[in-house]
């Protein structure tokens, strides 16, 4: 029997307007959560990543929820309502729109923020981690400094067609038995238009990354997956990416069993999610500890 994602609640739609620019996604909500979970998806995607309908196994923001956090799973600025409004904006900007718009939505952030940040998400999540006193840890997956094999264009998803599609879809997306069945034929995996500034971004990051990387004051986890294709992820690569987070109390890495680069719907989405939310207790734990829940608490009090 096909799965139905809509009759596991309590995930949700959810829509902000903040000056005039609608910031959409899904939200599953807790009285009183440990922590607010901020999930940013990546490049030709949308905040359902989060909340994979081919099977409950693969909803982050359900098992949150179970576990006593908020979840919120936004689409990026540049995407769904805000498309086209946002182009030209710095990565700065856009994390303050995603900032402002979570403001908005949550309500109780708990001990703060924890920030999940898949591929391209990476760069907002990555800027908002650097500039909110609200967050208190961020785990990232799906990025890097330098792509697996550099002859593979960085390109829009309509542009496969012309540019090699089946190559790209398969860095992308890697051995469909790696997924649910049925999991590359449902809606997720149909392309959605990749803003003018998330391939600029896409571009300049391995440049801009170890100068956002040192900003970062919070805990930070990086996942690499077993059959990762875009990024390199030998364990040199994910020391020099963990080696850029000078700032940070905590550096963690970690390779996700049987995962591809699309680890959020794959077969292993659950295993992965399970770590990220006991990462993000770790994060409550240190929060607490070091006194930036407090300052989470009244950073989010005076947005």
């Amino acid at each position: 029997m096909a799965y139905d994602a809509a009759r596991f609640e309590p995930v949700e739609p959810v829509e902000a307007q903040v000056d005039g620019i609608s910031m959409t996604g899904l939200v599953a909500r807790v009285a009183q959560p440990r922590a607010i979970v901020l999930a940013v998806h990546g490049g030709a995607s949308r905040a359902g990543y989060f909340h994979g309908s081919s099977h409950p196994d693969q909803s982050l923001l359900r098992l949150a929820a179970q576990l006593g956090f908020t979840a919120v799973a936004l689409d990026q600025p540049g995407y769904a309502g805000s498309a086209g409004l946002v182009d030209g904006w710095s990565l700065d900007e856009r994390a303050d729109l995603v900032a402002r718009a979570l403001a908005e939505l949550a309500g109780d952030t708990g001990a703060g923020v924890v920030v999940v940040a898949h591929s391209q998400g990476s760069q907002v999540a990555t800027h908002l981690s650097a500039r909110s006193a609200d967050v208190i840890g961020l785990e990232l997956s799906g990025t890097g400094l330098e792509r697996y094999d550099r002859s593979v264009p960085v390109v829009d998803v309509a542009e496969r067609a012309s540019r090699g599609r089946r190559r790209i879809f398969e860095t992308i997306w890697g051995d469909p038995a790696l997924y649910p069945d049925g999991a590359l034929d449902r809606e997720h995996t149909r392309p959605t238009a990749t803003p003018p500034s998330a391939r600029e971004d896409a571009q300049t990051w391995p440049s801009c990354f170890p100068e956002i990387a040192a900003r970062i004051t919070v805990p930070v986890r990086i996942t690499v997956a077993e059959h990762e294709r875009f990024w390199q992820s030998s364990p040199q690569s994910q020391a020099r990416i963990a080696a850029l987070f000078t700032a940070a109390p905590r550096v963690q890495t970690a390779v996700q069993l049987g995962a591809p680069h699309n680890i959020s719907l794959s077969s292993a989405a659950r295993a992965y999610h399970l770590h990220v939310l006991a990462f993000a207790e770790e994060c409550v734990l240190w929060a607490r500890r070091s006194g930036r829940s407090d300052d989470a608490v009244r950073a989010h009090a005076r947005i």
